[in-house]
């Protein structure tokens, strides 16, 4: 997780937005970003070993509508499922892909489940979030029927008769440095315990001010640039902040082993492995952990690192987020 500082388990548009820092370089944005850890499963002892990874937040002018709207306050929202097991051909579906990298070339070599083979560079995900809202709800008991994507296509097009307030579009970008390690079929598992790749998915929990003439929809309405070049938006790159790399969490915070000190013998919640014909358990392992107090999101062997490079993609704006160094 990653965002604003008053992120806790319960979620509050309020307190988020009194978050007194975040982890992203935009002050104003408090919102939370999270997707699933990557894990390496160890051929000799079946120890799983957290992937270091790279993560980036883009937000995107795209689709027909002329007008593109900020989130309203309190809205949550979430791409893809955690239970998904294979492939379908809806736009929800085709929300979230891989790309096998190489070393300097971009990625090419794409499919919606884990690349099967060795990587040079890595692999290269994808998500792009739902962009079209019912003008009601801010979220909803799955945390998706209130948003929809686009008419056939996870970013473009129109947006349905059903949902047809267009929002600026987000793509959660994740680098996953698996070419640290030896590959194998199996090898990569996400930490809901997919070892397929189908159930990534990534959640987002508004924190921007969502008043009438808020930064976003200012940035928005005036950052229309062609390129994600934020030196062409005064209006946020006058606000960047460089020392996010020191935001804390303030509130208590689940007490849980997910692998940044060392392998782990089961996944966190107790996940078991699963994919193809077997389909995902539901432990309820993590339903109640203990919680302490707050320390530092980044170990020592963590550090920001700069932006992704996201092409020609007329992105507004890029949230950096960080990079974890495994002693390189």
């Amino acid at each position: 997780m990653v965002g604003g500082s008053e992120f806790t388990s319960t979620y509050n548009y309020d307190a988020l937005r009194q978050s007194n820092c975040t982890t992203v370089n935009i002050p104003e944005d408090k919102s939370n970003y999270w997707a699933p850890a990557v894990y390496y499963k160890h051929k000799e002892n079946g120890t799983l070993e957290l992937v270091p990874s790279d993560y980036g937040v883009y937000y995107l002018h795209r689709g027909t509508e002329t007008k593109k709207h900020q989130f309203p306050a309190g809205l949550r929202m979430i791409a893809g499922s955690a239970t998904r097991g294979s492939m379908g051909d809806t736009a929800a579906d085709k929300a979230i892909r891989f790309q096998c990298r190489n070393i300097n070339d971009p990625p090419k070599e794409e499919s919606y489940a884990f690349p099967k083979r060795s990587c040079p560079g890595g692999i290269f995900q994808v998500i792009f979030f739902p962009s079209c809202w019912n003008g009601k709800d801010v979220t909803s008991a799955n945390h998706q029927d209130h948003v929809s994507y686009p008419i056939g296509t996870p970013d473009g097009g129109t947006c349905p008769t059903t949902h047809p307030i267009r929002f600026i579009t987000i793509k959660l970008e994740q680098v996953v440095r698996t070419q640290l390690f030896e590959y194998y079929d199996g090898a990569f598992v996400l930490s809901t315990g997919d070892y397929e790749g189908y159930s990534s998915h990534a959640d987002f929990a508004n924190g921007w001010d969502a008043s009438e003439n808020s930064l976003l929809q200012r940035a928005i309405d005036n950052c229309t640039d062609p390129r994600d070049d934020i030196k062409k938006c005064p209006l946020l790159l006058s606000t960047i902040n460089t020392d996010h790399g020191l935001c804390r969490p303030e509130s208590k915070m689940p007490i849980e082993d997910v692998g940044i000190y060392g392998g782990l013998k089961m996944l966190p919640g107790d996940n078991a492995l699963w994919g193809g014909n077997v389909t995902k358990v539901r432990t309820g392992v993590s339903n109640n952990p203990p919680y302490g107090s707050p320390y530092t999101t980044l170990p020592s062997n963590w550090a920001y690192h700069g932006c992704m490079n996201g092409g020609a993609s007329s992105a507004i704006l890029t949230l950096i987020i960080y990079v974890q160094f495994m002693g390189l």
